[in-house]
């Protein structure tokens, strides 16, 4: 057995997978994921030999990375698991309270942490959340002392907003679909919106390989069939500018896919690197679509995104270290945000609990990257925007997973080090 043969069964199971997930988000079909997740699983297994042995290449050091997540993601108990939480039709939610689904819920996300945990410990890591951010390449950006770094920089200016807002545990997200609603551009198609921002990028031709599909019910998602050739956007029709820029970050993954035409396993994506490229887009957005003031409210929007997705992950840590004491941890966490918790139990309705564990954090990392790429950029070509998109097609998209994404930039001179951590100062004073 060859890393060639890993390569040769595993990518059809993984992009049949991707496509499954689509139908299931997309067309509200009620498919069994349950074969292709056992054949991964089977297959991984069969190669888990490569576990533990120093990578002699790139590819090979990918296909660590993906054996171990894939071991424990795609365990029987595991899928089992996951594929219940994600439809909460399985606890007849049509008939409880928001409270009583939750409560519902607990006893099998707590499981669902427990197996995680236990199989990452198997194969040798400290806890689940080592792995996953080993499998992205995350594990040396000091994550915890980051995002403790980013909310006390952005903590009290994030209060306040949410307060000006009338933001509430309850009605936060809805609110904040609502802000900038009739305003210009937010009634025109998200065709000619993502027509239009590749085109001011240079990035169009690469839309031959992007569908959107615009749905009433559609939420913000892509999936990539088949890279570079298959990439859909799931969408609704644009009602604010909270939708809008979520489109743009969907555009964002999607052409990062369209364009990546890396061999083999570099098809697949890193979740820092994948939310890295969405949020780019939107900031880039932010920039070249907006007026002043709606980039003003856009900015204030994503700040009390980026603030709630820190202490998300801040929670999600502590967490996975002491579930037993999860209702104190979410009214202690979500306390700092000023708002009134009155149902903690509520924290096990969150998909990123249970869906996407360990992942978080990456729209704040990517958020922190974004703006230091397009400050790169700006210094490369000033206001030729237009040259922008051939640059990130060269440098960030067409390698894939070809080279880890913090040393990508740091080869590209978009240095990471100086990041303010808890303490206020950058990991490298703090070296």
């Amino acid at each position: 057995m060859t890393t060639d043969d890993f390569i040769h069964d595993y990518i059809p199971l993984f992009f049949h997978y991707q496509e499954l997930m689509w139908d299931r988000y997309a067309h509200e079909l009620d498919n069994d994921t349950g074969c292709v997740e056992s054949d991964v699983y089977t297959l991984c297994h069969r190669h888990r030999y490569v576990l533990g042995k120093s990578p002699k290449s790139r590819e090979e050091a990918v296909m660590q990375q993906i054996i171990a997540r894939e071991l424990v993601e795609r365990h029987p108990l595991v899928a089992r698991l996951r594929n219940r939480l994600d439809s909460w039709s399985n606890y007849n939610a049509s008939n409880l309270t928001r409270a009583e689904l939750a409560m519902a819920m607990k006893p099998d996300v707590l499981n669902l942490m427990e197996h995680r945990n236990r199989l990452a410990q198997d194969l040798g890591y400290v806890s689940y959340p080592a792995l996953a951010l080993k499998s992205s390449d995350t594990e040396e950006l000091n994550v915890r002392d980051v995002l403790r770094g980013f909310l006390s920089r952005n903590l009290p200016r994030a209060k306040d907003l949410i307060k000006h807002h009338g933001l509430t545990t309850e009605n936060g997200y809805p609110r904040l679909r609502q802000l900038g609603g009739s305003t210009p551009g937010t009634s025109r198609s998200p065709l000619e919106l993502a027509t239009d921002l590749a085109g001011l990028l240079g990035l169009s031709q690469l839309l031959s390989h992007v569908s959107l599909h615009v749905l009433e019910s559609g939420f913000g998602y892509t999936g990539a069939i088949a890279v570079p050739g298959d990439v859909r956007i799931l969408t609704r029709p644009i009602t604010s500018l909270q939708e809008q820029a979520t489109q743009y970050h969907e555009l964002g993954h999607a052409l990062a896919h369209a364009a990546n035409t890396g061999p083999g396993l570099f098809k697949t994506w890193t979740s820092l690197s994948d939310e890295t490229m969405g949020v780019l887009m939107e900031r880039l957005a932010s920039r070249l679509v907006f007026t002043e003031e709606q980039s003003q409210l856009v900015a204030d929007i994503s700040l009390i995104e980026n603030v709630r997705c820190a202490v998300s992950s801040l929670f999600e840590l502590d967490l996975w270290s002491s579930p037993e004491r999860a209702e104190e941890l979410y009214a202690e966490h979500y306390g700092k945000l000023g708002l009134a918790i009155s149902e903690p139990a509520l924290w096990a309705l969150d998909t990123f609990r249970s869906i996407d564990p360990v992942y978080v954090h990456n729209y704040v990392l990517g958020a922190m990257i974004a703006d230091r790429i397009i400050t790169h950029l700006e210094a490369l070509f000033c206001v030729r925007t237009e040259q922008y998109g051939p640059w990130l097609e060269q440098e960030m998209y067409q390698c894939g997973r070809q080279e880890p994404l913090p040393a990508k930039l740091k080869r590209l001179g978009i240095d990471l080090s100086d990041w303010p951590t808890d303490q206020g100062h950058s990991r490298s004073e703090r070296s």
